[in-house]
């Protein structure tokens, strides 16, 4: 009997000496997150669980949630689990103290956000005014996104911009929803317009058929602007004007007239008797090369009109437009503006280096060249397509060539 009542006795006390037994709750969320590996370390196993209600182990304390103190912790095996925990198809973090983590949280480096339910959160995360977006494994994102088909740019801090932005050298401008522009914007008064990547355009740009000029700073251009000494004209909006800009640029030849005009008499001959030098010297020629071919093609619309904007060889063109079109008898495609053509083909270093078929690029003007220094140009609207016997008669901005 003593016995008895001594194993009784010691039963009694190890029972008051065990942990209270705490009732499990259920919790519920309304995050969207996937069940995604981390590939990381984290101060505890990632467990996955059946559910938050689950069976009373034999030492009294149950597996799963326990609220406590205001606060959630999951056990496991009679033991508070800390770090990530992977319970129901959602993430959780738990603290060093076991207690649940809710709000921002950074780890490993990288910021995760755990809504009020404590489930990590995924896609796009408004806070304190501001828009954040957490990727599919929960990281904060910063940089550019794309999402749904449009871009977003995400700052240091994580926070959606909105506005004008300076990246890579480029400048882009996300609207009020944070999302990329593309096309044209007006901002503080002036017309902008952004490329399909989203960046800002500057210089020539034609849309729709119509021709207009962005300034250094992005700004559509209205009234007259003169680049390379030559003028041009745009309407209030923004169109080039072709009338005007033809008649200022007839007042641009004197200087190209008086060179050749000069050179005209020195060597004895006129821009006609030059031409037919060019044929003669292109038929005494048994094999021609690509580039001479090029410049005799190219003589044949001597006399023609020019036409600014144009893009016929016989009913009129512009220096760019004829260049294109003779090098587009030639099977390639080369853009109707000069400053862009000079971009392309390769380089040539210097004017003793050319040759016959080489397109000589000026500021605001490009012309081929026939070789012995002499070059096929659509002119200006006087002139028209002429050759002119100096191919130095203006500074030379470059030299390129297509057919090496």
């Amino acid at each position: 009997m003593k016995t008895k009542f001594a194993a009784m006795i010691l039963m009694i006390v190890i029972m008051i000496s065990s942990p209270l037994s705490v009732q499990a709750a259920a919790v519920t969320g309304s995050g969207t997150t996937d069940a995604l590996q981390y590939g990381r370390t984290v101060t505890a196993e990632k467990i996955s669980a059946e559910g938050r209600a689950a069976a009373v182990t034999s030492a009294g304390l149950k597996n799963g949630w326990n609220y406590r103190d205001g606060n959630w912790y999951y056990v496991r095996g009679g033991r508070t689990v800390t770090g990530w925990l992977k319970d129901g198809g959602k993430w959780y973090y738990l603290s060093s103290g076991g207690a649940m983590k809710t709000g921002w949280l950074k780890d490993d480096g990288k910021w995760y956000y755990l809504t009020k339910s404590g489930a990590m959160k995924t896609g796009w995360l408004y806070d304190e005014g501001k828009w954040y977006y957490l990727s599919k494994n929960g990281a904060m994102k910063t940089g550019w996104l794309k999402d749904r088909g449009k871009w977003y740019y995400l700052t240091k801090s994580g926070a959606m911009k909105t506005g004008w932005l300076k990246d890579g050298g480029e400048r882009y401008y996300l609207t009020k929803s944070g999302a990329m522009k593309t096309g044209w914007l007006r901002d503080g008064g002036n017309w902008y317009y952004f490329k399909a990547n989203g960046a800002m355009k500057k210089g020539w740009i034609k849309i729709s058929g119509k021709i207009y000029y962005m300034m250094p700073g992005g700004e559509r251009k209205t009234g007259w602007l003169t680049l390379s000494g030559k003028k041009y004209y745009f309407d209030d909006n923004g169109v080039l004007d072709l009338n005007k800009s033809r008649e200022a640029d007839d007042q641009e030849t004197a200087q190209e007239q008086a060179a050749e005009s000069k050179s005209s008499e020195n060597s004895g001959t006129s821009g006609n008797s030059a031409a037919a030098k060019n044929t003669q010297a292109a038929k005494s020629n048994a094999k021609k090369t690509k580039g001479e071919q090029v410049a005799e093609y190219a003589l044949q619309f001597v006399g023609n009109p020019y036409v600014y904007g144009g893009c016929s060889l016989t009913k009129g063109t512009d220096c760019s437009g004829f260049v294109m079109l003779i090098y587009q008898h030639f099977g390639v495609s080369l853009p109707h503006y000069d400053a862009a053509i000079r971009e392309k083909g390769t380089k040539v270093n210097s004017l003793k280096e050319a040759r016959a078929g080489d397109i000589i690029c000026y500021y605001g003007h490009v012309a081929i060249y026939l070789g012995d220094g002499r070059i096929v140009h659509a002119s200006n609207s006087r002139d028209g397509i002429k050759i002119s016997e100096r191919a130095d008669y203006r500074t030379i901005a470059g030299i390129r060539r297509i057919f090496n």
